[in-house]
C-alpha cells in the first residue's frame, strides 16, 4: 500500500480497487505510527520517498508515563464521560488515589487508563474513589519494579528523568510548592530547580493546597 499512498500524496489522484476511472484527492492526511518510521527507513522496510511525503509537520507525542502532569486531567476527562455513559454518580477520587494513578507508569497509555477508570466506575460502591477501588496491578506497583529490564528498553537519560520527575514532585507536595522550602530541602539553587521543572515539563501550580 505504500506506493498508491504516495501516489495520492504526490499526484493526488487514485483508482478504485476494481475501477480505471481515475479520480482526483482533495485531502489533508494525518498519520501516525508507535514505530520508529526513521529506522524502518535504514531497514528498507518503509519507503524513504514516502517517509519524506508524510514526514512534513512531525509531532511527538510522548507517552503516558513520561507526562504525568496530564493524568489529573485525563482523569477528569474520562470520569466526566463514563459517568454520562453508564449513569452512575462519582462525585470525587481520594488525592492518594491520584497520586498512585499519577505514579503508575501506565504499559497501555491513555485508553489503559481509560478503561481502569470505567473498571473503577463499574465496580466502585462508593461515590467517591478510595484506594481500595484501585486494581491490584497499580495498588501494589512500586517503582523499583520497573526498573527490572531497563537496561533493554530505555536510555539512562529517560530512567533519570522519570526518577527525577517522581522525585520532585514528591518534594513539591510535602513543601506545598513553595519552590524556596523546595529547593532548601533537596540541596538545589531555585534557578537550577526551575530549569530542571521546566525540562520535566512539571506544573508546580498542581501541587499547591
Amino acid at each position: 500500500m505504500q506506493l498508491p499512498l504516495l501516489r495520492i500524496l504526490q499526484e493526488r489522484q487514485f483508482e478504485r480497487l476494481g475501477g480505471t476511472k481515475t479520480l482526483s484527492a482533495d485531502v489533508r492526511v494525518l498519520a501516525a505510527s508507535n514505530i520508529d518510521l526513521e529506522q524502518c527507513v535504514k531497514d528498507g522496510t518503509f519507503r524513504d520517498d514516502l517517509f519524506y511525503r508524510l514526514n512534513i509537520l512531525p509531532v511527538s507525542l510522548p507517552a503516558l508515563r513520561e507526562r504525568p502532569e496530564d493524568i489529573p486531567l485525563l482523569i477528569s476527562h474520562f470520569l466526566t464521560h463514563t459517568r454520562s455513559a453508564s449513569g452512575r454518580v462519582v462525585e470525587g477520587i481520594d488525592p492518594e488515589v491520584e497520586r498512585a494513578m499519577c505514579g503508575y507508569p501506565w504499559p497501555g497509555n491513555i485508553r489503559a487508563l481509560s478503561n481502569t477508570l470505567e473498571r473503577m466506575v463499574t465496580l466502585s460502591r462508593s461515590s467517591t474513589f478510595s484506594m481500595i477501588d484501585l486494581p491490584v496491578e497499580i495498588l501494589h506497583w512500586r517503582d523499583d519494579e520497573e526498573l527490572v529490564g531497563l537496561g533493554g528498553g530505555v536510555t539512562h537519560w529517560e530512567a533519570r528523568s522519570r526518577f527525577d520527575r517522581r522525585f520532585l514532585t514528591h518534594a513539591l507536595e510535602r513543601h506545598n510548592d513553595v519552590i524556596s522550602h523546595v529547593a532548601e530541602a533537596i540541596g538545589m539553587s531555585r534557578k537550577n530547580l526551575y530549569a530542571r521543572l521546566d525540562n520535566l515539563r512539571i506544573d508546580i501550580k498542581r501541587y499547591r493546597k
